[in-house]
């Protein structure tokens, strides 16, 4: 071992003379630190020879002394060192959080200290109770330069995430130093940090009568004044940080603690009624997550309120499905999107145990909703009311919040399910008692029923929707919250009703051609044929183990979509649509693995392309069986391979007939 006459010496002082350049400083950091590696130094000779730089009454020479200390402390992580070394190191640095001058030094030390994983040795429980006593005392964060500023809230952030059980005796005294050392901070980096701090802070005091419970609002307070989030990051930024990154950290303090719903929650309301898209959109996003991290007991009195406040956004803001990006970089519909989402996780959120749910039950008896579903049931509408009208419009955005809600839960989508499918199915003229299975023949809609055909036809499949996503989730998201026995039920009144939504969705789409609707009515003729194709669509890609349909029932719909591709070419707008639905069948055979049904599919689907491929008979044009056949290969595996296979077949029986050059 060398001692403290050995060669370390230039290197300690060259760091502390502030007249050389950083480069040298840290060349001579690395020197010593090698060193210390090595083990031709160590940290108590160090520590010896460093005492008169550590103790100078020239603040220059102690500040960088102190600083030197606490670098190569950092570099020495992963050494071993003794408890005794480590205590009289954490005593040390603790004591000079007093001293301003040395204040940075003093703080990287407590760090380097503090980030000592467990088999190199750590600072004590009573250390770091003594470590955060002395932060409280002595430092004035906000008062600070930004990068000691960031010491000082990355210092803050470790007590708190690694001794927990050591500060959490501070009791208010930590609640009132962590407000303080946070307020007005105004650099995105610090931001961070703070906003997790406050995560931190409030699952070291969750209980409503603990110290942060008094402090709640205030405490609110200071985070609530960034929300929104604004921040543009400068030219040439070398930060990376994004507004978005700013504003997942913000939502991750909002919603740390029920405590907060007395003010987010009115916070967030108001906050809808801003003209920034922005504000409006982050609104929602917070009102949902904030919600689900409440609870039902926190957020119960504000269910009205939120309620009314979705209602408006949805309902009052429906517009035409759109993708288009505005200047301020969000869709043209991204408020309501939005909306969407905040209600399906609102629902979630004021579930509990096997109630309705006092959300869902404000949505059932909301008189305005209910004014449009009888105004769909309704026999009173005999004219045309094409879905881009305002009324049609809201019927849209009926079936949207009815999904939304419904897909919160298998509980709520029983609940949507039986409440609004038997009525709708009613008004279209379906009989719910249907046999084993449906009848597929011609059953056009009269344009008398156009509309409620339309409306009714949308709500069905947007129920149907709901219902397919959450079959998924039992498969592919374990954490969507289930309720097994309301998830029978709901499964159960789904195959039901199968068949009766088979024939509803099948009696939109005319399987002859020419049409008595008017040419002014084609638009809406389109709408409902892409509804019932959408719906046939949905119930045949529900994952095997939970679909509505018996396999004979899966193998009618093929069968019927397979004769919209083979008979009604002409009308290009169906037969796209058709030939997407099966595409998106054979993509979920795919997904879920459902090699049962992969077998019907390539029966009903890929053999009969195949034949019509070989076949002289030019009812379909051969282009148009050729994308059919590459369209439907491209949904799986197994389909590409059935598809190449029956290539090769096709192509020798080409050759072996003679034909091939016709």
């Amino acid at each position: 071992m060398a001692s403290s006459s050995s060669s370390w010496i230039p290197h300690l002082e060259t760091f502390v003379n502030p007249d050389n350049s950083p480069d040298q400083q840290a060349a001579s950091l690395d020197a010593i630190a090698s060193l210390l590696h090595g083990g031709q130094l160590t940290i108590q000779v160090v520590v010896s020879d460093m005492e008169i730089y550590l103790t100078t009454t020239d603040n220059a020479v102690r500040a960088r002394g102190i600083l030197l200390l606490a670098e190569i402390l950092f570099r020495l992580k992963t050494k071993p060192l003794e408890d005794s070394t480590i205590h009289s190191l954490t005593f040390f640095f603790t004591s000079r959080l007093a001293d301003w001058p040395s204040l940075r030094g003093a703080v990287i030390g407590c760090l380097a200290l503090l980030k000592r994983k467990r088999n190199v040795g750590l600072v004590s429980s009573d250390d770091a109770k003594k470590l955060i006593q002395s932060y409280m005392e002595n430092l004035q964060v906000q008062a600070l330069a930004q990068q000691d500023r960031m010491l000082c809230l990355e210092l803050l952030e470790c007590l708190l995430d690694a001794y927990a059980d050591a500060v959490s005796s501070l009791g208010d005294d930590l609640v009132y130093g962590v407000c303080a050392a946070i307020d007005e901070e105004k650099d995105p980096r610090c931001l961070l940090l703070a906003f997790h701090i406050v995560e931190l802070l409030v699952q070291l005091f969750p209980d409503a009568d603990g110290p942060l419970a008094s402090c709640a609002e205030d405490l609110f307070d200071i985070i609530s004044r960034y929300f929104p989030i604004s921040f543009s990051p400068p030219p040439n930024d070398s930060l990376g940080i994004t507004r978005e990154d700013l504003s997942r950290a913000l939502l991750g303090a909002f919603m740390s603690s029920p405590l907060f719903a007395p003010f987010s929650i009115p916070l967030l309301l108001e906050k809808l009624s801003s003209s920034l898209r922005m504000a409006k959109v982050d609104s929602l996003k917070y009102l949902g997550k904030c919600t689900i991290a409440y609870g039902v007991d926190a957020v119960s009195s504000h269910t009205t309120a939120i309620w009314d406040s979705l209602k408006n956004e949805i309902l009052t803001a429906a517009r035409p499905l759109s993708i288009a990006v505005a200047s301020d970089g969000f869709a043209d519909n991204a408020v309501v999107e939005e909306a969407l989402t905040c209600l399906t996780e609102c629902v979630l959120a004021c579930h509990k145990g096997k109630d309705t749910g006092v959300l869902l039950e404000l949505l059932l008896q909301d008189e305005k909703l209910e004014g449009i579903i009888r105004f769909v049931i309704s026999d009173v509408s005999a004219k045309v009311v094409p879905s881009k009208t305002e009324l049609g419009l809201q019927v849209q955005a009926l079936g949207r919040l009815l999904s939304a809600a419904a897909k919160s839960s298998l509980a709520s989508c029983f609940i949507v399910s039986q409440r609004f499918l038997p009525q709708l199915l009613d008004a279209m003229g379906v009989p719910l008692d249907q046999g084993p299975g449906p009848d597929y023949a011609s059953n056009d809609m009269s344009t008398a029923n156009c509309f409620v055909t339309v409306g009714a036809l949308y709500i069905c499949d947007q129920i149907v929707q709901a219902n397919r996503i959450l079959a998924e989730g039992l498969v592919s998201q374990p954490h969507v919250r289930l309720d097994p026995s309301s998830g029978s039920s709901s499964l159960s009144l789904l195959r039901h009703l199968a068949n009766p939504l088979t024939i509803a969705f099948v009696s939109a789409i005319p399987t002859h051609n020419g049409s008595d609707c008017q040419k002014s009515l084609l638009t809406t003729k389109n709408e409902i044929m892409h509804l019932g194709v959408a719906g046939l669509q949905a119930l045949a890609s529900f994952p095997g183990s939970f679909s509505p349909l018996t396999e004979e029932q899966y193998k009618k719909i093929l069968l019927f979509l397979m004769s919209v591709l083979l008979k009604r070419h002409e009308h290009k707008f169906l037969w796209e649509h058709a030939l997407g639905a099966l595409v998106q069948i054979g993509i979920s055979l795919e997904k879920f693995n459902d090699s049962a049904r992969a077998l019907v599919f390539v029966d009903v689907v890929i053999t009969e392309l195949l034949s019509q491929l070989s076949s002289l008979e030019l009812s379909l044009p051969i282009l148009l069986k050729l994308k059919a056949i590459t369209s439907i290969s491209c949904s799986s595996s197994a389909a590409v391979t059935q598809v190449l296979h029956g290539f090769r077949r096709v192509i020798s029986g080409f050759f072996f007939s003679g034909i091939c050059k016709k």
